[in-house]
């Protein structure tokens, strides 16, 4: 119970410092292309928080980089484990690409 106090009082700490990405990454989601989707940001799935997730999909939107490490690995076998998909963007494509980061989100929507 105090770890996932800890996670909400530290998400909603997140929501006045986002970076160029994250920011961008919203924008994506909240267009029109989702507009029957409902994501949220910084969601607290079990012990672990998430940059966006629809739950009514069970789809999680992470931007993940190559270095992530074991607790990264954890992270997302504890997802997977519970039933969501995750989809990992790299900032460098949330920026570069942001119609293919559309299409890899629509495509783990609809599967």
């Amino acid at each position: 119970m105090v770890r996932k106090q800890f996670l909400i009082r530290r998400a909603r700490r997140l929501l006045t410092e986002r970076g160029p990405a994250e920011v961008r990454l919203w924008s994506i989601l909240r267009g029109d292309a989702f507009a029957q989707y409902a994501f949220k940001r910084d969601k607290v799935i079990g012990p672990f928080e998430v940059n966006f997730a629809c739950e009514a999909a069970k789809v999680v939107v992470e931007l993940c980089e190559a270095s992530a490490g074991t607790f990264e690995a954890e992270r997302m076998a504890f997802l997977k484990s519970a039933g969501w998909r995750v989809v990992c963007i790299s900032q460098a494509r949330v920026m570069a690409a942001p119609d293919e980061v559309e299409r890899a989100v629509l495509d783990a929507l609809n599967s």
